[in-house]
């Protein structure tokens, strides 16, 4: 298809067409950068903005534990054995119930609670000595984050904070216990209240049950994460204590997460943004990058065909004055530039000069043997004569004929039907000929001449005559 057009077109096309290809490829290939530098750019700025909100988180259980371990410390074994004295001084703690929005409550070393606010709540005399906290705190630990869980008896997802209770000799004889409810306003909410872009949020996770106590989707409040082993890029994730990647979610939704440990609560902080937003602006701006390049493509295709218009201007000149001189023979070309044009024009008349000098050494071998030779196309009804033919048939200016008519001119009446049966044979059969007949020449002049023609044909059709001319005037004469 490329080969019907001029080289102006196929280069300006070509050129076009790689250009077009690079410009997508550096498009593709410079999404890719962009992609992978956002990701890393908002990565850090995630880590750096929960490690803030994950110190404030730390710095607040910090501050609950302080205040559990100084109510502890008021509370001595005569008072821990006194329920309904250790009720009263426990409601006068207001802080309990500032700090813990489900108040707390105390357990002796049997497991049964003696003491809680609100007294409602009806915790007194049940049993809540069991569990990974309690073990850890009756064993000698400082204070202990319980998992999260479900009340029964009200539905709403709680957690608990906890701090021993010594006896003045230093042995664990009880547990005070500070209670949340998630789904009432807490410490966390300073979590739950933000978000990350527009689809994004946080999120808090307890490690050891790996549930969600906060997040800025409410409905994950209680949510379990995959399993260990299900998903190893989460387990992956889970794994580091602050850290920023590129993952599937349990929800099945690509996402850029962030994660940084809550050292004093045995929790995570995360945050997590749909990689879809971060496409948004990266499509845009590969969409403008697009557009402009294709823009500067068409601006380049223009300059590049201009200019090949401008070099190969010679040429078509050249080949104008070559089509104008058909008739009249070549001429000489100009050359105007010592490139590689210039070269091919100097090439040329090389060649031109060499072919004069052989059709003039021709010519004048012609002359004194007094043969022309001539071509004849059918297809178009046009043929050449060559110089001596002109001569023979004295024509002046020696044009070749234009037509068959004018060529059937030089022949007297009783010729012309001859030289039409033999110029039909030639054509329909490929039948050559050699006679010897009567002219007539451009000035009225009767001469002998011998006509000899072949045929010459391709896939059996005739696509040209040639032949040749011989004044044998002389000869006829003498005979």
């Amino acid at each position: 298809m490329l080969e019907r057009l001029s080289i102006k077109a196929r280069v300006t096309v070509s050129a076009t067409a790689i250009l077009v290809v690079v410009v997508l490829t550096l498009a593709i290939f410079s999404g890719r950068l962009l992609r992978a530098d956002t990701e890393r750019l908002i990565g850090e700025q995630q880590l750096s903005m929960i490690k803030l909100i994950a110190a404030q988180v730390d710095e607040r259980v910090e501050d609950r534990f302080r205040a559990l371990t100084t109510i502890a410390s008021g509370i001595s074994g005569e008072l821990l054995s006194d329920p309904q004295k250790l009720q009263a001084w426990l409601e006068k703690r207001e802080v309990v119930m500032r700090l813990f929005n489900r108040g707390g409550f105390v357990i002796d070393h049997t497991g049964f609670a003696t003491a809680s606010v609100p007294s409602e709540l009806d915790r007194v005399g049940k049993r809540y000595g069991e569990g990974d906290a309690y073990e850890r705190i009756m064993a000698g630990a400082k204070s202990a984050v319980l998992r999260p869980m479900i009340v029964q008896s009200s539905g709403t997802a709680v957690f608990g904070m906890a701090v021993p209770i010594k006896s003045a000799a230093g042995e664990t004889i009880g547990i005070l216990y500070g209670v949340i409810d998630l789904s009432r306003p807490n410490f966390l909410d300073i979590v739950a209240s933000n978000r990350v872009g527009t689809t994004g949020g946080f999120f808090v996770i307890d490690q050891k049950s790996r549930r969600v106590l906060s997040a800025t989707d409410k409905s994950r409040v209680m949510e379990e994460l995959p399993k260990p082993g299900i998903n190893a890029a989460i387990d992956a994730f889970a794994a580091k204590d602050e850290h920023s990647i590129v993952l599937v979610n349990a929800k099945g939704v690509e996402v850029l997460s962030s994660i940084k440990s809550v050292p004093s609560a045995g929790w995570q902080l995360v945050a997590s943004l749909p990689t879809s937003e971060l496409d948004v602006p990266i499509l845009k701006t590969r969409q403008r990058l697009i557009l402009t390049s294709l823009l500067l493509t068409m601006l380049a295709g223009g300059l590049i065909w201009w200019t090949i218009r401008r070099e190969l201007s010679p040429v078509q000149e050249a080949a104008k004055r070559l089509d104008a001189a058909a008739g009249g023979g070549a001429q000489p070309l100009v050359v105007k530039r010592p490139d590689e044009i210039g070269e091919l024009f100097a090439a040329f008349n090389r060649q031109l000069a060499a072919l004069r000098t052989r059709e003039d050494a021709l010519a004048r071998t012609s002359r004194l043997a007094r043969i022309g030779g001539w071509e004849m196309y059918p297809g178009t009804d046009t043929r050449i004569w060559s110089a001596e033919t002109l001569r023979i048939l004295e024509i002046d200016p020696p044009v070749s004929p234009a037509s068959t008519e004018q060529v059937l001119g030089f022949y007297p009446p009783g010729g012309r039907a001859k030289v039409e049966e033999v110029n039909r044979l030639a054509i329909e059969r490929g039948i050559g000929w050699d006679l010897e007949m009567q002219m007539i020449t451009a000035k009225g002049r009767t001469i002998w001449v011998r006509n000899q023609g072949i045929a010459e044909q391709v896939d059996g059709v005739t696509t040209k005559l040639v032949g040749t001319l011989h004044d044998i005037t002389e000869r006829k004469e003498v005979e």
